[in-house]
């Protein structure tokens, strides 16, 4: 099966699919109802601003229709590193 999946940042442009888009299709096997269906879809978290920040993943397909999946990434300041 091939789902679409679509990134809709809410604060600013901090989440993206792994190949840096927002939006792309993933290839994944048939599901069961026994089963269910499990995968893989890598996203990357690169915040432009410190704090909370937040996305929906949406997968869809024509069978199932679209799920939304709810990110939330936090950042915080650098912290510093060494012996000074």
């Amino acid at each position: 099966m091939i789902y679409q999946v679509k990134l809709v940042n809410l604060d600013g442009d901090n989440f993206c699919l792994e190949n840096g888009l927002m939006a792309g299709t993933i290839n994944v096997g048939p599901a069961t109802i026994i089963n269910g269906l499990d995968f893989l879809c890598p996203i990357k978290f690169d915040p432009c601003n410190l704090g909370e920040c937040r996305a929906n993943l949406e997968i869809s397909d024509k069978d199932i229709g679209t799920i939304v999946v709810k990110l939330k990434g936090i950042s915080e300041k650098p912290q510093p590193k060494g012996p000074i």
